[in-house]
C-alpha cells in the first residue's frame, strides 16, 4: 500500500482514514498544555513551592493595601501616615525575594526532571 509514494507497512490490509469529527487547529495546543502541566505540577513538593514564591506577591499586595488605604490602616489600629514605605526600594525589596524564591524552584525541578531522565521515565 502506498500513501503519496511512500510505502507503509499495514497491519492486515485494513487501515482507513479516521472519518469521526476532527477538532479545531486551535485547541490541539491545549491538549499538550494540559499534558505538560499535569506532569509539571504532578508534585505536592512543586505545589508547595509554587505556593511559597507566591507569598512574597500576596504579603506586599497586603502590605500596599494598608499603607494606602486609611479605614483598612484603622481597622488594624496603626497610627500616622503609611504604615510602610511604598516606594521603589519597596518593590526592589519585593522582586528579589520573588527572584530568589523562584530560581529555587527552578533549580528543583530540573534536578526532579535529571533524576527522572537518569530512571529512563522521560524521554
Amino acid at each position: 500500500m502506498t500513501w503519496k509514494g511512500w510505502k507503509m507497512a499495514v497491519y492486515k490490509h485494513s487501515y482507513s482514514a479516521y472519518t469521526g469529527k476532527v477538532t479545531p487547529a486551535w485547541t490541539r495546543i491545549v491538549v499538550l498544555s494540559r499534558y505538560a502541566f499535569d506532569e509539571a505540577w504532578s508534585s505536592k513538593i512543586s505545589i508547595g513551592l509554587l505556593v511559597f514564591c507566591l507569598l512574597p506577591c500576596i504579603a506586599s499586595l497586603v502590605g500596599i493595601y494598608l499603607a494606602n488605604n486609611p479605614l483598612a490602616r484603622a481597622l488594624v489600629g496603626a497610627r500616622g501616615d503609611q504604615m510602610i514605605a511604598v516606594d521603589a526600594g519597596t518593590f526592589l525589596k519585593i522582586l528579589e525575594g520573588q527572584c530568589w524564591l523562584d530560581s529555587y524552584l527552578f533549580i528543583r525541578k530540573q534536578e526532579y526532571f535529571n533524576k527522572f531522565k537518569q530512571l529512563g521515565a522521560v524521554g
